[in-house]
């Protein structure tokens, strides 16, 4: 069921229709272009800008904040302005609709096609910084907890692993959209530029540079992501191999004392000394010589 959320203003000739949709719906919209629909109710959608019909489209993405969801499981808003109005919609619920539609009510932006698309986008924009925060906030913690430990354990790792994990995994998605959507901003501020007042036209400057600069931030992530992966992975490999280092010399000290029990035990006649009252006194301590020579050998090498 298609639900129509907003008519702006409720009177007269509208300047803003915004329907949150449901694939395979009829069209909402009183007199929209099919090819428009079409673009407006897409399955998949990437950040894109085009003429369309006599106007122009604009797709756009934004974090998710709904409840129960991720951030990196992007909302879309499909915008086009033509006839003299805004169609929007959205497949799930978006919050920077809801923030345009406080502003319109509030007065605090003007009820002009352009001046909704904007305020639209820098909502759009303003989250998504909100979750970059969020997410080098977390990226730090990571890399404080990292020098924090000069040896990591089994137990610690884990957990390190899979919040960086997620951390790249968030980066990676949002760097998929973020940079393609400054590329849009930047061109619908060249299809629309006749239509823009010199205020407005710099505005889309702006937020489009914003988004250029959200890009970049997010590719600064990924980058720090794989970095600490990196040291993560060094600090693991050097327990490892402390591990192997120690086990080695282990077998180092313990190989003469089972080479000595192998022989003694290997002859079938008797074992030797098993008839004197000092023979396992003189075993014992005969292994312990051994063992002492042997730890004695690998400090002496410097191997202990």
């Amino acid at each position: 069921m298609v639900e129509l959320l907003q008519r702006w203003p409720d009177e007269g000739a509208s300047v803003w229709h915004h329907a949150r949709i449901v694939l395979g719906e009829p069209c909402p919209f009183a007199g929209l272009p099919e090819d428009v629909w079409e673009a407006l109710s897409a399955p998949e959608t990437r950040p894109n800008c085009a003429a369309l019909e006599g106007g122009v489209l604009l797709l756009l993405r934004g974090v998710n904040v709904n409840p129960g969801s991720q951030p990196e499981d992007m909302v879309s808003v499909r915008i086009w302005i033509g006839q003299g109005a805004v169609y929007s919609t959205t497949l799930r619920r978006v919050f920077a609709a809801a923030d345009t539609r406080e502003a319109l009510a509030a007065g605090e932006i003007e009820a002009e096609p352009y001046a909704i698309v904007l305020h639209i986008a820098e909502r759009l924009a303003a989250r998504i910084r909100e979750a970059i925060l969020v997410m080098d906030e977390a990226s730090q913690e990571v890399e404080a907890q990292l020098l924090a430990h000069d040896t990591l354990g089994r137990v610690e790792i884990p957990p390190l692993q899979t919040e960086l994990r997620h951390l790249r995994r968030r980066a990676v998605l949002l760097r998929r959209y973020m940079l393609p959507q400054s590329v849009a901003l930047a061109d619908f501020r060249k299809l629309t530029a006749q239509s823009l007042s010199k205020d407005l036209g710099e505005d889309y400057s702006q937020v489009a540079n914003e988004m250029q600069r959200v890009a970049e931030a997010v590719h600064t992530l990924a980058e720090y992501g794989t970095v600490l992966q990196d040291q993560i992975d060094s600090m693991r490999d050097a327990q490892m191999a402390r591990t192997s280092y120690f086990l080695s010399l282990v077998a180092a000290i313990f190989l003469p004392l089972n080479l000595l029990a192998a022989v003694f035990g290997a002859n079938v006649g008797g074992i030797p000394w098993s008839d004197t009252p000092w023979g396992f006194v003189a075993l014992s301590v005969l292994s312990l010589a051994i063992a002492i020579a042997g730890v004695w050998l690998l400090r002496w090498r410097r191997w202990l």
